[in-house]
């Protein structure tokens, strides 16, 4: 989806499903298209698998306010058919990382306690990479 803002910014929006995080040509092939994307003047913004669009995810994606979005899905890794960290390949795991640190700390609370409740019933190492785990804090 590409929408041109007023001051006429182009900004493309890609829904990333777990393939961007385990899939190294997935991962290239993002990045590719990020710098191209850039080159001609086109802003991507990139909404991850595990955080849903919310009044507050679209403030923080879009510097959109004034929308309510009723959210009927919550952030994390809910569904259990989704891909966890564990999973991720190196860069997968750095790109979760540098993403979290930026969503707001209430979006982070949540996806941290989706990773806690999944490690309680799965066990820790079949849930989060060291690196993310560290991360969150989790031991």
């Amino acid at each position: 989806m590409v929408i041109e803002d007023t001051h006429q910014m182009k900004i493309a929006t890609e829904f990333d499903g777990d393939k961007h995080y385990c899939d190294i040509r997935t991962i290239k092939r993002d990045n590719d298209k990020d710098l191209l994307a850039k080159r001609i003047g086109i802003k991507v913004v990139r909404i991850p698998y595990w955080v849903q669009l919310t009044t507050e995810t679209l403030q923080y994606f879009f510097n959109i306010r004034g929308i309510e979005v009723k959210q009927d899905f919550p952030h994390g890794f809910i569904d259990k058919k989704a891909v966890l960290p564990a999973s991720y390949c190196e860069l997968g795991i750095e790109r979760f990382i540098y993403e979290f640190r930026r969503l707001p700390k209430n979006v982070q609370d949540r996806i941290t306690k989706s990773l806690k409740d999944s490690s309680e019933k799965n066990g820790i190492e079949y849930v989060v990479p060291r690196l993310i785990k560290e991360e969150l804090g989790m031991s």
